[in-house]
């Protein structure tokens, strides 16, 4: 399953770290506030595509599900 993920911080890299231990996972796009870091993690994991865009994360070709790692608060617009 390819996955996309939304925040590169402390609650994304749990995910990312979590990710890595699930067989058929494969996260294909990161989407962060603050685009050196969101570079950094991106590369750290191996993640080919990372933006500062939910909505070019959401275009990527093969994405069946996205994880929002985001501010809580955030949640409900951004689904």
């Amino acid at each position: 399953m390819k996955v996309g993920l939304a925040g590169q911080g402390a609650f994304g890299i749990k995910h990312l770290e979590a990710i890595q231990k699930i067989p058929g996972i494969e996260v294909i796009t990161l989407t962060g506030g603050n685009q050196e870091s969101t570079k950094e993690v991106a590369q750290k994991f191996g993640i080919p595509h990372y933006t500062g865009d939910l909505a070019e994360s959401l275009k990527q070709p093969g994405l069946e599900a996205m994880i929002l790692a985001t501010p809580t608060q955030m949640h409900a617009a951004q689904s």
